[in-house]
């Protein structure tokens, strides 16, 4: 179910937060046509896996990248998650001008862990809107 009216979303649920360095989540993205453009992109629900508990996932750091190792197109620069302090903090991410234009075409996106949150167990729900194009 998208976010706003008429546009499609993905959602990576419990992307583990708790080591550095590493691919923590591959996102497939459904689409038929030329490619697509990503227009939001929501990082919400930092708790603890185990129990549900809120969690801070502020010192993570986050990337999303259209291959594996921080390589392919940049969705979004690699940037903390200042700000994401628990369960019920949602936070707007701008995606990177090269989401915008050109057309992003991979057909799986890489969220990649680059630091630590610090908090053993940790994880995050992602949340990727876009809008698909013929």
């Amino acid at each position: 179910m998208p976010i706003q009216d008429g546009l499609p979303c993905v959602v990576a649920k419990a992307v583990k937060t708790d080591t550095a360095s590493t691919d923590a989540y591959e996102l497939v993205i459904p689409y038929t046509g030329s490619g697509y453009i990503v227009k939001s992109i929501y990082i919400s629900k930092s708790r603890l896996l185990a129990t549900g508990a809120t969690a801070n996932g502020a010192t993570a750091t986050l990337s999303i990248r259209g291959s594996a190792g921080g390589a392919g197109t940049t969705i979004f620069a690699n940037a903390a998650l200042t700000g994401l302090t628990g369960i019920t903090v949602v936070l707007s991410l701008t995606p990177a001008a090269t989401a915008l234009t050109p057309i992003v075409t991979d057909k799986s996106l890489f969220l990649r862990i680059t630091t630590a949150s610090g908090v053993t167990d940790s994880v995050i729900d992602v949340t990727l809107e876009y809008s698909c194009l013929p």
